[in-house]
């Protein structure tokens, strides 16, 4: 299986992976069975994900992993995981698929970690259902401007503009 990949260009066009760039990859794999989580020990991206260079050019570790493993690796999808551990390069918990389907196994999930968290359940905002609805109900150019609310409430203009257009607190 290994030989076949050294002498092609699965990473890309001119980044195929010579002998001593796969004995140093599996370096920083510590190997298990099937059902385990093959922990990635080298750099970590912000994300989390394994990052690993071939000839000055950094690729996740999961994606090498997946080619590494299946032999064949599709530039335009993702390589996702089955297990949900970005550390992971068990080629048994990867999968290739689209963005949308990426999306769509997350949410099935219930892991939504990406901050789409709605009114006082993001820990980022700044207003309350309260104060939205004082925003909407008390809304007057005259005497509660835009420019009044962002100043009373220490949000932008923007923001208010939003929420009286139902475009942000859709939910109230």
């Amino acid at each position: 299986m290994f030989n076949r990949l050294l002498d092609s260009s699965f990473l890309g066009e001119g980044y195929n992976m010579s002998e001593k760039d796969l004995k140093r990859f599996l370096k920083y794999v510590v190997i298990g069975n099937k059902e385990d989580c093959w922990e990635w020990k080298g750099t970590i991206d912000k994300a989390g994900y394994g990052i690993y260079s071939v000839r000055c050019k950094l690729f996740k570790a999961h994606r090498i992993s997946f080619a590494i493993y299946n032999g064949f690796l599709d530039p335009k999808l993702n390589i996702c995981h089955e297990c949900d551990n970005p550390k992971c390069v068990n080629p048994f918990h990867l999968w290739q698929g689209t963005h949308k389907q990426n999306m769509n196994d997350r949410d099935r999930k219930g892991r939504n970690i990406t901050g789409h968290l709605y009114g006082e359940d993001n820990k980022g905002a700044k207003l309350t259902v309260e104060d939205v609805k004082f925003i909407r109900e008390n809304y007057d150019a005259n005497v509660w401007s835009t420019r009044i609310l962002s100043e009373t409430f220490g949000v932008c203009q923007t923001k208010i503009r939003q929420i009286l257009n139902y475009e942000a607190w859709k939910h109230i």
